[in-house]
Formats: structure tokens, C-alpha cells, sequence
């Protein structure tokens, strides 16, 4: 799914793609500035964006038990 698709997936819900694209294009603006002043960005249910460099989740290796 791009943006595009993203908007009209928006606005089938809202009915009213111009509002659809101001909501997509606030929460896509607000995470790129988190990601980029070094921010973890998380979503539950969706995932995290983390610049890069940032160290990532622990997960247990089976050496490690």
C-alpha cells in the first residue's frame, strides 16, 4: 500500500478525502520528525521505526539460555 492508496483507505471511513489526506500527511510528517530527531517511534498493533544506528529490541538467542 503507498500513500496514496493510504489516503483513499482514509477517506472510504471518513468520507472525505481531503480531510483523509490532512490526517495521513500529519501522522506521516509527525513520525518522519520523531524518527529523525532520534526518537523510537511505536505503534501498537503495527510496529517501531527507529533511526538509524539505534539499537534494536533484545530478543534471547538460544546461546543465551
Amino acid at each position: 500500500m503507498n500513500k496514496a492508496q493510504l489516503i483513499q483507505a482514509v477517506a472510504k471511513t471518513t468520507g472525505n478525502r481531503a480531510q483523509a489526506a490532512d490526517a495521513v500527511e500529519a501522522a506521516l510528517d509527525a513520525i518522519v520528525r520523531a524518527v529523525a530527531a532520534g526518537d523510537v517511534v511505536s505503534v501498537t498493533g503495527f510496529g517501531s521505526l527507529a533511526p538509524p544506528g539505534a539499537p534494536g529490541p533484545h530478543r534471547p538467542q538460544p546461546a543465551d539460555r
